[in-house]
């Protein structure tokens, strides 16, 4: 039995006797705001300080505060594009291990392309979607890499079931798509928003008596009534039906505050005792 204690004694004096400079590895790729770790492969050594520097720069390799132990969690903000060291001790002999260069996933932002098929407009002015009644406007996203956790919204809501990187718009209202790569799915990004309205048919009594400047909008609108017309009242009116505001027409030219409103198509009613105009505006 001492024999056999004796022999584990000197076996492991002579690995200590006989060391190498320390192999290390650990996580090289990174997900943005993710951590990493790198490790001692065979950590026999009395004590470890770990090192780093930017690979892009001359400047010298500098201790990492902290960074004693065989085990060394680096976050990514900090070390990505660094290269990482460990200097080991072992019976008052130092030993240097190789470099681990650190990098991070990269790709291309999030967006959108749309099918400009029949039926389909595309103001560029206002970055608005015409569709006339019927038509489709069918929409995806640049997969790869946006492969996961896709949903599609509409005004805000997810919209149940649309969860691959395609869909078809059939109606009104304000679209984004959020997506993440599988590499990393906790990276996820949004598109920018596809504002559709659907076209319509505007009755307009008297022809070029409403006037509605400037169209399209973001502030407020200015309206020219001929003075011949006995309007009272004027509203305004989103692409369902619904009216979303109103009020008293007094002379002939108003300004009417857009402030509210989302973007998109409305119609501008004005009413009299026996008689109306309707025209439309956007807002962008």
């Amino acid at each position: 039995m001492k024999t056999t204690i004796l022999l584990l004694l000197i076996t492991i004096s002579v690995i200590k006797l006989n060391a190498q400079n320390p192999d290390i590895t650990g996580d090289t790729l990174l997900c943005p705001n993710s951590n990493g770790t790198a490790y001692v492969i065979d950590p026999i050594y009395d004590s470890y300080q770990w090192f780093y520097k930017y690979w892009f720069t001359s400047d010298d390799f500098v201790p990492i505060e902290g960074a004693t132990d065989p085990v060394f969690v680096y976050d990514w903000f900090t070390y990505d594009q660094a290269l990482l060291k460990v200097v080991a001790n072992l019976n008052g002999q130092v030993y240097e291990s190789d470099t681990l260069q650190i990098d991070s996933y990269a790709w291309l932002p999030i967006y959108y392309m749309a099918e400009m098929g029949e039926g389909v407009t595309y103001d560029p002015l206002t970055e608005v979607y015409t569709l006339e009644p019927g038509a489709v406007l069918p929409v995806s996203i640049n997969n790869p890499p946006y492969d996961t956790l896709i949903q599609w919204y509409l005004n805000g809501n997810p919209i149940p079931g649309a969860d691959s990187s395609s869909y078809v718009i059939k109606e009104a209202g304000t679209y984004w798509a959020t997506a993440a790569p599988s590499f990393c799915p906790n990276n996820s990004s949004t598109t920018f928003d596809i504002v559709v309205v659907i076209a319509v048919k505007v009755p307009v009594v008297d022809k070029g008596s409403l006037k509605i400047y400037p169209n399209p909008s973001s502030g407020s609108i200015n309206l020219e009534v001929p003075g011949d017309k006995q309007f009272t009242g004027y509203s305004i009116i989103d692409l369902s039906g619904k009216v979303l505001r109103g009020g008293n027409v007094s002379g002939t030219h108003m300004n009417v505050s857009l402030d509210g409103l989302e973007k998109g198509q409305y119609l501008f009613r004005l009413d009299g005792i026996n008689e109306s105009a309707t025209g439309s505006f956007i807002v962008n």
